[in-house]
This record gives structure tokens, C-alpha cells and sequence, in this order.
């Protein structure tokens, strides 16, 4: 869960606990891959160990289609969370609540600081790289092996040109360094979000105002 790998999971039946100790003052809380899992309940310690903040996540859905989905459909859940903290030095206890007899799943928890590089534009193109892979013998049979996927982001981003100075150098600072990476949603929008690296970017100066980013992000497993 907290080794980098959004593939590995940490298991265990009705849910788990589990506290992390962090230095500086992140702003930002992001658990990924979850599944089994109804509710995230967390609590915030200062360095001191009095608690400072607390609250609850919903894994519950807003994305179901019609009230029939809704009813009669599979019960959906969010396998992303997004939350803002506060901005304390010390440690989150994150408490993972299932249910019996159903294995609570997490691939990963992350604490951070949130930056806004620019304002996306209408456009993103997000998908996903499989890496299942098909295979045929000398008889002809064919096979498909199941693999892992990533996600990929491409956007674009605007910037007034007065912060372009600024946004080069955080998109520079953040070169081979694995983010969570949000175009839009506020952290509500699972498909135009990403946890990966920033394989590609660039800055065009379209005028004396503006100016665009195109910003590609390949997803880490």
C-alpha cells in the first residue's frame, strides 16, 4: 500500500487500520485501487500526537445512468479517493471499513501537496495501456492472457502568461517523479485522473495573454 505500486494490495476480510507518519505539511490525501471498501474514516495527529482533524470518505458512486441502474444495477463503487487535509506535520490513522466475509482491498495511500499547474481545456483524452497479451500456437489455438493496465492522459492547459515562468519550472521540477495527476473533477472524476509520471510536455506561447501546455501523462501500475 505504501511501496509505490498501485498493483500490489494490502487485503484483509471486513477491513484494516493503519496509521502513516509523513514530514512537512501536506494538503492533500489520495487512496487508489481500492475495492470491498464502503468507507474510509481518517484521523489526522499533529506531530505531538493530539488529534487535529478527522472525517469520512464514501466510497458510494454518484455515476449510475437512470433510476433503474440505480436499483437494479451492480452495486457500484469509487476505487479512487480524493480528500483535502490540513496542513499539520504529523501522521493520518486511515481506517478501512467493509464488510465480513468480503476482502477490503487497497493498492495505495498517498499524502501531498496539491499544486494547480493550469486551467485544462475542453479535449482530454484519457484511456488506458493493457497489457494483456494474445498468443497463438503452432495449432492455430489462440490464447489471451490477462494482464495489468495503466492509465494515460493527454491535455492541454492554459496559463496566463504573467504564471508561465512558474509553470515551467513546477512541470520541470516534476520530471520523473510519480503524481497523481487531476484534469478536472476535483478528484470526483475518475476518468480524467492519473496516478503516473509526466512522460511528455510542452509550452506554446500563443500570445501576449496566454499561454497553452500540452501535457501527457503515462500511468504507473
Amino acid at each position: 500500500m505504501v511501496d509505490g505500486i498501485v498493483e500490489t494490495r494490502t487485503v484483509k476480510d471486513g477491513g484494516f487500520s493503519c496509521e502513516i507518519g509523513y514530514s512537512g505539511t501536506p494538503d492533500t490525501l489520495v487512496i487508489l485501487g481500492l475495492s470491498g471498501v464502503s468507507s474510509v474514516a481518517y484521523t489526522q495527529k499533529d506531530s505531538g500526537g493530539t488529534q487535529v482533524a478527522s472525517g469520512t470518505l464514501s466510497t458510494a458512486s454518484p455515476y449510475y445512468t437512470d433510476w433503474k441502474d440505480w436499483l437494479f444495477g451492480p452495486n457500484k463503487r469509487r476505487t479512487e479517493l480524493v480528500a483535502n487535509i490540513g496542513l499539520w506535520p504529523g501522521s493520518l490513522e486511515l481506517d478501512f471499513l467493509g464488510t465480513a466475509g468480503v476482502d477490503a482491498e487497497v493498492g495505495m495511500a498517498l499524502v501531498g501537496m496539491q499544486r494547480q499547474v493550469g486551467t485544462s481545456r475542453y479535449g482530454v483524452r484519457s484511456g488506458i495501456t493493457d497489457y494483456s497479451r494474445k498468443s497463438t500456437n503452432d495449432f492455430g489455438q489462440t490464447y489471451l492472457k490477462k494482464g495489468s493496465y495503466a492509465k494515460r492522459l493527454e491535455l492541454s492547459a492554459f496559463v496566463e502568461s504573467d504564471s508561465r515562468q512558474t509553470a515551467f519550472r513546477t512541470l520541470a521540477d516534476l520530471r520523473a517523479t510519480p503524481c497523481f495527476w487531476m484534469a478536472g473533477g476535483h478528484g470526483e472524476d475518475e476518468s480524467v485522473q492519473a496516478y503516473g509520471w509526466l512522460k511528455d510536455w510542452s509550452v506554446v506561447v500563443e500570445g501576449p495573454a496566454v499561454t497553452e501546455l500540452s501535457i501527457e501523462i503515462e500511468g504507473l501500475i
